[in-house]
């Protein structure tokens, strides 16, 4: 199963599952402002949308070290 991203256009926020994307996030110094646990018991981490805005240019690009 693809991981996927969840975004709600009615705040700042995104919710990422897929831990390889949260792991970069948060050693580029972005930390997340909650977790929640989603379907099945996963975790959810949600980020800041306009905070992470240029992480996730480089995350789609492939250039997310």
């Amino acid at each position: 199963m693809k991981e996927m991203i969840v975004i709600d256009n009615r705040t700042d926020e995104i919710k990422l599952v897929n831990q390889r994307q949260v792991f970069l996030y948060v050693k580029n110094g972005l930390q997340p402002l909650r977790l929640e646990v989603g379907h099945s018991g996963k975790l959810v981490y949600i980020f800041s949308r306009t905070k992470s805005e240029d992480l996730f240019t480089k995350w789609r690009n492939y250039e997310l070290e």
